[in-house]
């Protein structure tokens, strides 16, 4: 009433500019809503967060369909209905297959990449808290692996361990803080492991697994019926809880045992084996018929008591029963694979196919899924949802097109789910970076990659067991993406190499022996000129001495297939049958014209006296000292000994080198360990 008779303007801001305004809003609640209900993704109107971001995601939406990356928040948060998207074809020529091996291979790689060189500070961790950051840096020991800056990625994973024990998180090998079974793991224990993959052989890491796996001891007792379990679900390096509700196991209170695992993959340690075993033997003791009739473990065990009880989350430990399978031979470990059919025998990080020779036995099964419709998407996960993030680990529809490609050799079932998971990179390209979801809740998929290149995965979140045959490393300007590669058929004994080399050039590049039998082996390689897998062409053959942390060198074709196939013909000495010495540079400290070294006994079998010496930058030999006999370390103890030596006046020790037993007298477990250069 009051504005009768007066001038009245009203000035409307242009659609253009209020939708600008309008987006961003919408766009930055809707993104930091998303980060965080990836924990539990709840989608229920009774929780106002997801309906908070119900709303704007959907607004978003609503005035700008095409928004980037809100469209990607809407269809990996909401919808969970990934739009058609366009691929470049392949050139001339390259195979389709090596073609989406590589692109995939290089998302996943920036992926990484972007990690280190944006977030990654001196001190060593990532800054979404030390205990998450180790969850992302599972996938660093199958990129490096894979050929993919192997120095860089050690490096980073190796900061980030020295920054969980500098932050004070270890005591006595376990946790410094009391949780729960999962996140005592993950308080550095599970980047303990990453290292003892990537660092393989390195005294100061086997120690601490030593270390860790005298606490884990501590952890297990043998109760009224005679069985070994794990005593608490609630404990830290000084601390247990046994009163209710935690004097119990769990499935995932065996993850700490993988530096242990590890160790006894390492030299066969007598002491952890023995508690390893004794603990699956026990939780076998459990398995029991379920309501629908099959056989099944319980989820979780009272110790006091020996009751079964009932865990709210995790997954079978399927590590600890592959590891025990894989160090006796006893085929009671694999009953619970049995139990549980095609899928857990598909989640074992080993190519099971050969290994167990199932290829008759389930490859019919494998080929009767349909897959043709691409991915299933599941909903993001953690370690509550089996082992981690479903891109990074669980199995998603498409991921049985890896094993049809095995049983098949049709290579349309790899072009298929290496573009599906191409997809899933372009869709999770800005949401696991820049968009910042909560550290353990980001990862591309990878695993099914490590199957193809390596013959086994290496590592993925809680397969804590490696099962990779072989990696790879690559000479400049060749990298990782130069090479695509396939082996269809690994064992300890004999495997297969399928490569096709996409650069106009030579490929030259290194193969590195893991799970692998030591002895001579044959070698044959070959050019496939018809598309059959197999060689036809410039065949040679040759045999060499190979092993576990062994290489061999290797010179690929340009654009050209090559098969190598590898095969045992005179089996050489265990692993477990031999002694191993080892220096890290920490170990070394130079004082003037004195060279301080720190000799470490890291097998199960006593090392015999030999010697270290200290060599120039031309390889000469400038001083050396005698190293006395040392015991194993089978009491988990470590064995060293310190020895120095004395370099010529005015000599400079940098750019010399540090070697113990430098006429290769010993036959060790590994010699990857013997020299250090300065």
């Amino acid at each position: 009433a009051s504005l009768v008779g007066a001038e009245v303007r009203l000035v409307f801001k242009p659609r253009a500019l209020a939708s600008v305004e309008h987006e961003a809003d919408r766009f930055t609640q809707a993104r930091d809503s998303y980060a965080m209900l990836v924990e539990e993704h709840p989608r229920s109107e009774k929780f106002n967060l997801w309906n908070r971001f119900e709303a704007d995601i959907n607004d978003l939406i609503r005035v700008n369909p095409n928004h980037y990356p809100g469209r990607d928040y809407f269809e990996d948060g909401y919808s969970g209905k990934v739009s058609p998207r366009t691929h470049p074809a392949a050139p001339d020529g390259v195979p389709l297959w090596a073609f989406r091996q590589v692109e995939l291979l290089g998302r996943v790689k920036n992926f990484v990449n972007w990690w280190i060189d944006d977030r990654q500070v001196a001190y060593g961790d990532f800054g979404g808290g030390i205990s998450d950051d180790v969850d992302l840096v599972n996938m660093w020991p199958g990129m490096a692996f894979m050929g993919c800056n192997p120095e860089k990625l050690k490096q980073s994973d190796h900061a980030l361990l020295e920054a969980a024990f500098k932050n004070g998180m270890f005591t006595n090998g376990l946790p410094t803080i009391q949780a729960d079974e999962l996140h005592s793991y993950e308080e550095g224990i599970n980047c303990l492991g990453q290292n003892l993959i990537l660092d393989f052989g390195n005294p100061q890491q086997l120690e601490r697994a030593m270390a860790t796996a005298r606490g884990v001891e501590s952890l297990t007792g043998i109760n009224a019926a005679g069985h070994r379990h794990i005593r608490t679900s609630y404990y830290s390096g000084t601390r247990m809880a046994l009163e209710e509700p935690w004097g119990r196991s769990k499935f995932y209170s065996y993850l700490v045992l993988q530096p242990g695992l590890l160790l006894v993959d390492y030299n066969g340690s007598p002491a952890v084996k023995k508690v390893v075993t004794e603990l699956a033997d026990s939780l076998l003791s459990h398995r029991h018929g379920g309501a629908d009739g099959k056989f099944v473990l319980p989820s979780a065990i009272h110790y006091e008591s020996d009751r079964d009880e009932e865990a709210t989350r995790g997954t079978v430990p399927w590590p600890m029963f592959w590891a025990s399978w894989s160090w006796t031979g006893d085929s009671k470990y694999l009953t619970p694979f049995k139990d549980g059919g095609l899928r857990s025998f598909m989640e074992i990080n080993a190519n099971t196919l050969d290994l167990l020779d199932l290829r008759k036995e389930f490859g019919p099964r494998i080929m009767s899924v349909n897959t043709s419709s691409g991915e299933r998407r599941e909903k993001r996960g953690g370690a509550h949802e089996g082992r981690g993030s479903p891109r990074t680990t669980a199995l998603a529809a498409t991921s049985l097109n890896h094993f049809k490609w095995q049983v098949s050799g049709d290579k349309k079932y790899l072009e298929q789910l290496y573009t599906a998971q191409i997809e899933e990179c372009q869709l999770l390209e800005y949401i696991d970076t820049e968009g910042h979801l909560w550290i353990d809740r980001v990862g591309m998929p990878f695993a099914e990659l490590q199957r193809a290149r390596l013959g086994g995965i290496a590592l993925v979140r809680g397969g804590t067991y490696s099962g990779n045959a072989v990696s790879w490393s690559f000479r400049a300007p060749a990298n990782e993406q130069s090479l695509a590669i396939l082996i269809p058929d690994a064992t300890a004994t004999s495997f297969k190499v399928i490569a096709y080399n996409l650069d106009p050039l030579p490929v030259r590049a290194a193969l590195t022996g893991w799970h692998v039998d030591p002895g001579i082996w044959e070698i044959s390689q070959g050019i496939d000129t018809d598309g059959n897998d197999i060689a036809n062409e410039a065949l040679q053959t040759r045999t060499v001495a190979f092993e576990r942390s062994q290489s061999l060198d290797f010179t690929f074709p340009a654009r050209t297939t090559t098969v190598l196939t590898f095969k045992l013909k005179t089996p050489g000495k265990p692993y477990w049958q031999r002694p191993d010495l080892g220096i890290s540079r920490t170990d070394i400290v130079v004082d003037g014209r004195m060279v301080h070294v720190k000799v470490h006994s890291l097998g199960s079998v006593d090392a015999p006296a030999t010697t270290v010496v200290f060599r120039d930058a031309l390889g000469r030999t400038v001083a050396s000292a005698p190293v006395l006999a040392l015991s194993a370390p089978t009491d988990l103890v470590p064995k060293t000994l310190d020895v120095s030596l004395t370099l010529p006046a005015e000599f400079v020790a940098a750019g010399g080198s540090v070697e113990i037993d430098p006429d290769h007298q010993i036959e060790e477990i590994t010699v990857v360990n013997n020299r250090v250069n300065l």
